[in-house]
């Protein structure tokens, strides 16, 4: 990875790094954001990333910049797959991170080369271990989505993400800030989000008739 500048990780099942190589690229960023030797990247600790997120779905994630829960890694891109063992338990995770500037401005070559590169070692080190079975065997866990129902699931999904990371308030009405769920216009009553320090925050409408009207057929969100 050292050509690159690329880091390159290992980490236990419990998402604990024992090892860090590489990311001459963004050593700043390694060194705030706790990409070291000893760091925990469990989503317990550090919310939605590739490490935590593959250990908790035991297949390999791709986790880019705002998909981050933490502020602080929303400057990264991070590719991850777990190693599992002859039960299809967790005991490792390869992980290779970088720096947004990197992956936009080699895109397509350093994200396929660097998903392939994460696969092709877990791949290897599964055949050790004596596992079989598919790798990233639904790359980016798409589907479409086929009924008003389903979109409102998906967006209370999303919306509601900080729940899922153990937070707790004494009133109800919080939301993810770090999704667009503050700027949703189809809540039932006013929400709240955490500050958080933030760019301009871009504009994206919906674009298809099930976004826009479809998920509001059921009434607005609660």
């Amino acid at each position: 990875m050292s050509p690159s500048g690329l880091l390159t990780l290992v980490t236990g099942a419990s998402g604990v790094i024992v090892r860090a190589r590489g990311g001459d690229a963004f050593s700043d960023e390694v060194r705030k954001t706790r990409l070291v030797e000893g760091a925990r990247w469990d989503e317990g600790a550090r919310g939605t990333n590739a490490i935590g997120t593959a250990i908790v779905e035991a297949q390999p994630i791709a986790v880019v910049g705002r998909a981050h829960f933490e502020a602080v890694n929303h400057g990264l891109f991070c590719y991850a797959a777990p190693v599992l063992d002859p039960f299809g338990e967790v005991v490792a995770v390869l992980d290779v991170t970088g720096p947004l500037s990197l992956e936009a401005a080699h895109a397509e070559a350093e994200g396929l080369g660097m998903r392939g590169l994460v696969i092709s070692l877990a791949r290897q080190l599964n055949k050790l271990l004596g596992r079989r079975g598919k790798v990233w065997g639904d790359r980016w866990h798409g589907r479409e989505l086929g009924s008003p129902s389903e979109v409102r699931s998906a967006l209370v999904y999303v919306f509601r993400n900080i729940a899922r990371h153990g937070a707790r308030t004494l009133c109800g009405g919080v939301v993810d800030a770090f999704s667009s769920a503050p700027r949703f216009t189809g809540w039932s009553r006013p929400v709240m989000s955490p500050p958080v320090d933030e760019g301009p925050w871009p504009a994206a409408h919906p674009r298809t008739w099930m976004l826009e009207k479809g998920s509001r057929l059921l009434g607005l969100v609660a």
